[in-house]
């Protein structure tokens, strides 16, 4: 399981990983620290990054990763 920090999040919901990066993340499972959410939450609330965190792809794809406590 790949334990994955918030820029390497945040570069795969937007679809920003180089061939190499997603060929490494699609060779296992993926997880994150619950921080790396609040990161996320925070750097939007900021204005830092323009995912929209409503969007329900971007609530499945973060819902899909497992979060460790």
């Amino acid at each position: 399981m790949l334990n994955l920090d918030t820029h390497v999040v945040l570069h795969a919901l937007a679809g920003a990983l180089t061939p190499a990066e997603q060929r490494l993340l699609e060779s296992d499972s993926w997880s994150m620290s619950a921080i790396v959410l609040w990161e996320i939450c925070k750097l939007r609330e900021l204005g830092r990054i323009g995912i929209d965190l409503r969007a329900p792809e971007v609530t499945r794809a973060l819902a899909r990763i497992h979060t460790w406590p």
